[in-house]
């Protein structure tokens, strides 16, 4: 009896993991992780925010470097519709994050073809930011939905 019971407490014990293991598991998930949404953009030194219904569009990052762009366009006749949805994929290489964009190009409604967009990007104050010209910047900020 004494044996089984040793036993038991020997595989409860070697089952139980510690939270160190823990927060190490959960600090392996790149901070850019997550779903990023427009916010706003800087343009000649200005700030201007994005409009509720762009604000609907956003990056969404997997931790297996992968992702979905989606971008929201507003009419006045149908309101705030979906544009348009393109897989990603990124990578970061230590100091700034390689984003590629994957979209489909046409011509005449004949021809297609592949058309990849890359962006590099870094995080800064709760904020993911892209530039996109000598002085403008895409701002996204992470939101839970």
């Amino acid at each position: 009896m004494k044996q089984t019971i040793f036993w038991l407490l020997l595989v409860f014990c070697i089952g139980c993991s510690n939270d160190d293991e823990l927060i190490e598991e959960k600090s392996s998930i790149n901070p850019i992780v997550g779903k990023w949404h427009f916010y706003s953009y800087i343009t000649g030194g200005e700030e201007i925010l994005y409009k509720e219904c762009d604000q609907k569009g956003s990056f969404a990052f997997t931790n297996d470097g992968f992702g979905l762009e989606t971008k929201y366009f507003f009419s006045s006749a149908y309101g705030c519709n979906l544009d348009s949805e393109n897989k990603l994929q990124w990578l970061f290489d230590g100091s700034k994050y390689d984003i590629k964009t994957f979209h489909q190009g046409g011509y005449g409604g004949v021809l297609t073809f592949p058309i990849t967009y890359q962006y590099y990007g870094a995080i800064y104050n709760d904020y993911l930011k892209i530039p996109v010209g000598y002085n403008d910047t895409i701002n996204f900020v992470k939101k839970n939905n």
